[in-house]
């Protein structure tokens, strides 16, 4: 009798065991990759300083090398892979990012420029020991006359920017049909059933669209 009970509680540990390891197997799994591209932009320079060499009497005096001045960006380019696992009383999300940019630069030097003090251009502009002055407004500080620039010179150069980000989450699941809410505390989405996929939407803490994910 003793080794029929010892069987009996055997069987029911095994199904409990087995129980819990069905619980732990996801029944649907989709991933997709969306890449992201936004155009490069170059940043202007500075001009108004030729226009005011034509009326104000200035010296200049190199100083040395300065840092790399950037010119603009060639475009970014974003690459955002989605990993999702819906279990039967929960879900997973996997969210890896990688950002790369290629920056334009281009090496500089230092130059100190001092300038005459007066007023020039029919009182337009005055030059004073702390600033020059337009048109009755402060155009640009000086520090006793003087101020520091950089310059550009040589030819320009590529470095390219690398950023990577990872987020895991789990998240409590409610089912309508053919739509699943996802929820934790530091987001909501919502999962569509598409065409043998899953269409992802960000409720919050964004509002949008991500698109849809392939069945593996």
């Amino acid at each position: 009798m003793r080794k029929v009970f010892l069987f009996i509680c055997s069987i029911f540990v095994l199904l409990c065991a087995c129980s819990e390891h069905n619980d732990e197997i996801y029944s649907e799994h989709y991933v997709a990759t969306f890449i992201e591209l936004e155009p490069g932009d170059n940043i202007p320079e500075e001009t108004y300083f030729d226009e005011l060499f034509d009326y104000v009497p200035f010296t200049k005096q190199e100083v040395g090398m300065a840092e790399p001045m950037q010119k603009g960006a060639k475009g970014k380019r974003t690459e955002t892979m989605y990993d999702l696992v819906i279990r039967t009383s929960d879900a997973i999300l996997t969210i890896k990012g990688k950002t790369e940019e290629e920056k334009r630069f281009v090496q500089s030097k230092e130059f100190k420029y001092t300038y005459q003090p007066g007023v020039y251009l029919d009182g337009v502009i005055e030059v004073r020991s702390n600033a020059i002055i337009v048109n009755g407004k402060m155009y640009r500080p000086l520090i006793d006359f003087s101020e520091s620039r950089k310059e550009a010179y040589g030819k320009e150069y590529i470095e390219t920017a690398t950023e990577t980000t990872e987020y895991n989450g789990v998240f409590a699941i409610q089912r309508y049909e053919d739509i699943v809410e996802l929820k934790n505390n530091d987001c909501t989405y919502k999962v569509e059933y598409v065409n043998g996929g899953c269409n992802l939407t960000e409720v919050s803490p964004n509002s949008k669209n991500i698109g849809v994910l392939e069945k593996q």
